[in-house]
């Protein structure tokens, strides 16, 4: 059973407190990964914005592959959005259809 993942602050600070760095090779690896990530959420169809990226939100396996966290906020954001803009567009739609009848009328 492998260990309970800690987040990547856990990790910055105890190598902080123990006055440890992560190799430079391990560091970038990190980053890579990270990256491929959210590059990987920004490349779906809608995109996805994580909107809240910090090391308390990546967590570590055991093999400290990095697992992007706390992507729940970043999809109320979606939705919210998206039933904003079909709210916009609904209004626009209604506002054509009157002025439309308000042009049958008059005429």
């Amino acid at each position: 059973m492998e260990p309970a993942p800690a987040s990547l602050r856990q990790v910055m600070d105890y190598c902080s407190r123990k006055k440890y760095q992560l190799p430079l090779i391990q560091r970038i690896e990190l980053a890579l990964q990270i990256t491929d990530a959210v590059s990987y959420l920004h490349s779906l169809t809608p995109p996805l914005i994580h909107g809240n990226l910090h090391p308390d939100n990546v967590l570590l396996t055991s093999s400290f592959t990095p697992k992007l966290t706390d992507v729940g906020i970043t999809l109320k954001r979606v939705f919210f959005i998206a039933s904003t803009i079909l709210s916009s567009l609904m209004e626009t739609q209604h506002q054509q259809m009157f002025l439309l009848k308000l042009a049958t009328f008059s005429v």
